[in-house]
């Protein structure tokens, strides 16, 4: 016999399903025998009620119990107020349930894992970024719930993250440094792989980052005015930051320290507020605003040009409906502080993404390990070289949603412990490094292009960098 609401197998003589509670067809009795049971049921249950309420407020004080965690049966009464989840932190907020999927899903009980799996899930979607453990988290929980293709998404995202190592660098975006003086050093040719060493290093032990004594982990400027400048490398930081590399203006006492790293990784690094001046993405900047200030020079805007998608298909008729088709499409993107990813979630939120290095993507699409990319950079002009076909350009469709307002890409930032005084000369000395590009604009060019990996005079125009 099984229920007739619920399909739960029953023993022959029940009057009530165990599992939903529905009475059994046939089951009914007449007349007042059907209630005198469960009357006295109702007032046995009262009368306990009532003891454990008395024996409650007489024994602890009236101080509060809390039922476990994950178990069936309430556990006993404690003076210890329970944790408020209001007063949490969102990433202590989103381990606790992510323990609590899992306990209870080892335990075996499975109905009860699945009514906080969405919760978890949640709580991690509403953290402002995932580091690898939060993204190890969010594997495992989505294979707990059967979503292998978003637990094989969360793999790929750990593999191709900036592991850091005891020292806070970054082995697969490892930055290049170089310590030099802004009135002597000269670059050397640039490498092609963006994350490895641009120019020779020649630091010197009076430059070398030290570690920080301030609670919050900022790193004080050196007294000897040494700067650490960080920004990409591609052709647009690189014109602008020419100047003042190559030593062509005068920076007084001030010493510059150059890095280059992936947006994604400046951005990140910047949440740990390791820069003085970095470009960052006006995403990230969102979450750096208290730390840094924003300058007003290096800016790039994108006027109805921006981040593009492409995939291996020819553009649909509706492309922000098919990047939802099938319970999202796969998007590889260069980084979820990045500009660009904002825009697609702005554009299309059900698109589901895996972060993969910038200069990956289009060999990542072009692979089928994704549906699409969202490619910044050179990509947005070389992605017709790998076969792939334009989607959709964020620059137009920002242009088109605001009525012809430009989409606003990424900044130079400094950090505002420098000081009024210092944050000002900094800012000068961005400005004259531009400005001595835009008045010697051949040379300035002629060093941007090594950066422009693969990009031909025809071709080289604007490319937003965020």
């Amino acid at each position: 016999m099984t229920c007739h609401a619920c399909g739960a197998p029953l023993t022959a003589t029940a009057r009530f399903c165990h599992k939903c509670g529905a009475q059994v067809a046939g089951a009914q009795a007449a007349g007042w025998r059907v209630g005198l049971p469960w009357a006295v049921v109702g007032a046995a249950l009262g009368a306990l009620v009532a003891v454990l309420l008395l024996r409650l407020g007489g024994g602890s004080g009236g101080g509060r119990r809390e039922v476990g965690g994950v178990g069936d049966e309430p556990a006993a009464a404690s003076p210890i107020t329970p944790p408020d989840i209001s007063q949490m932190s969102p990433e202590e907020r989103a381990t606790r349930l992510y323990n609590r999927v899992m306990t209870l899903h080892s335990q075996g009980k499975s109905d009860s894992a699945g009514f906080f799996l969405p919760m978890a899930l949640q709580a991690y979607a509403m953290l402002p970024a995932l580091d690898v453990d939060a993204r190890y988290h969010l594997g495992v929980l989505d294979l707990t719930g059967g979503d292998y293709a978003a637990a094989l998404a969360q793999a790929d995202s750990i593999r191709y993250a900036p592991a850091r190592s005891s020292c806070g660098a970054t082995p697969r975006a490892r930055t290049a440094r170089t310590a030099t003086s802004s009135r002597t050093r000269r670059p050397s040719g640039p490498a092609s792989d963006p994350n490895t060493a641009i120019t020779r290093t020649t630091s010197t032990p009076s430059t070398r980052r030290r570690r920080s004594s301030r609670p919050d982990g900022l790193v004080p400027a050196d007294p000897g005015r040494t700067i650490h400048l960080a920004h990409s490398p591609d052709a647009d930081d690189a014109f602008m930051f020419w100047a003042l590399a190559a030593g062509k203006i005068d920076t007084g006492a001030r010493r510059y320290e150059h890095e280059l790293a992936d947006i994604e990784t400046l951005n990140r690094r910047a949440l740990n507020g390791e820069l003085e001046v970095t470009a960052v993405s006006l995403h990230a900047y969102a979450h750096l605003a208290d730390r840094y200030a924003l300058l007003a020079h290096g800016a790039s805007i994108g006027d109805r040009y921006g981040p593009r998608i492409v995939a291996r298909t020819p553009r649909p008729a509706d492309p922000r409906g098919a990047l939802a088709a099938g319970g999202g499409a796969l998007v590889a993107v260069p980084g979820e502080l990045t500009t660009a990813f904002l825009t697609l979630k702005l554009y299309q939120p059900a698109a589901r993404h895996v972060v993969v290095p910038f200069d990956q993507i289009e060999d990542y699409v072009t692979a089928g390990r994704a549906d699409a990319g969202l490619l910044i950079h050179e990509g947005q002009l070389t992605y017709g070289d790998r076969g792939l076909h334009l989607w959709v350009d964020m620059g137009e469709w920002w242009y088109e949603e605001t009525h012809g307002l430009p989409l606003p890409l990424g900044g130079n930032v400094v950090r505002r412990d420098l000081g009024a005084a210092l944050m000002r000369d900094i800012a000068r000395d961005l400005k004259a490094s531009i400005q001595y590009g835009l008045r010697h604009r051949a040379e300035a060019l002629a060093h941007a292009k090594g950066f422009s990996r693969g990009l031909t005079r025809a071709r080289t125009g604007s490319s937003g960098c965020t």
